[in-house]
C-alpha cells in the first residue's frame, strides 16, 4: 500500500533524474537539465510548477516529442535524444519564481517526474550603467532590513580588479570585500566602488 502511494506521489523518481535544488540570482536566467531512461526519446518532455500532491499547477512548457526548442513567455525547453536529456531555461528570474518544480516525461496515464527546488537569491542585482559597462550591486542584509552598500563597475569585455586609492595596498582588497559583506566600513576607498552609505533600490532606479 505504501509503495503504491509513494509511486502515485513521486512517479518516475528513478526514470527521470535532475538536480534536487538549484540557486539562481534574481534577474538572471535559470538553466537546468533533466535526464531520462532510454526508450522515452520520442515522448513529450515538460517543466511545470509543482502544486498539491505534486500535480502541475502553472508555468508549463512542453515539447512535442521532437528536438525542436519550444518557448513560452520566459520559459523554453529543448530535448536532446542522443544524450537522453532535456534543458529548461527560465529567463529574468523573479523572487516569485522560487518554489518546487517538476521536470518530466509526459505519458497517457502517469507522467514520469522529478522534483527540483528552485531558490532565488536577491544578494546581487545587475543594472546597466548610464555611461557604459555594468554595475554589479553589493548588498547588505540584517534581519528584515536590506540595502545597497556599493557597486562595482565592470567594463564590457574586461574585468578589472578594483585598486585602493590613497596609497592603500591592493592586498587589503580581500579584507575590503569581507567588510562589505558584513556591512562594515572599508579600510580605504576602492577605485570602482561607491559605498558612501547604504542606498535603497528606489534611490538607484531614479
Amino acid at each position: 500500500m505504501w509503495i503504491f502511494l509513494l509511486w502515485i506521489l513521486f512517479p518516475g523518481g528513478w526514470a527521470v533524474k535532475g538536480p534536487k535544488q538549484v540557486m539562481v540570482n534574481q534577474g538572471s536566467s535559470l538553466v537546468l537539465s533533466c535526464s531520462y531512461e532510454a526508450g522515452y526519446e520520442l515522448y513529450s518532455k515538460f517543466w511545470c510548477r509543482r502544486g498539491f500532491l505534486g500535480f502541475c499547477t502553472s508555468c508549463v512548457v512542453q515539447t512535442n516529442g521532437s528536438e525542436e526548442t519550444v518557448t513560452q513567455d520566459r520559459m523554453s525547453i529543448k530535448d536532446n535524444h542522443a544524450s537522453q536529456s532535456f534543458t529548461v531555461t527560465l529567463d529574468r528570474v523573479t523572487l516569485e519564481d522560487a518554489g518546487w518544480y517538476s521536470c518530466g516525461v509526459k505519458r497517457k496515464v502517469f507522467s514520469l517526474k522529478h522534483s527540483t527546488k528552485v531558490m532565488v537569491s536577491q544578494g546581487k542585482a545587475r543594472l546597466e550603467a548610464k555611461q557604459g559597462g555594468v554595475l554589479e550591486l553589493i548588498t547588505w542584509e540584517r534581519g528584515s532590513q536590506r540595502g545597497i552598500i556599493g557597486a562595482v563597475k565592470v567594463e564590457i569585455g574586461t574585468l578589472q580588479a578594483p585598486r585602493c586609492a590613497g596609497g592603500c595596498p591592493s592586498a587589503h582588497l580581500d579584507e575590503g570585500w569581507r567588510r562589505l559583506h558584513r556591512a562594515e566600513p572599508l579600510p580605504c576607498s576602492l577605485q570602482h566602488l561607491c559605498f558612501h552609505e547604504p542606498l535603497g533600490l528606489s534611490s538607484l532606479s531614479q
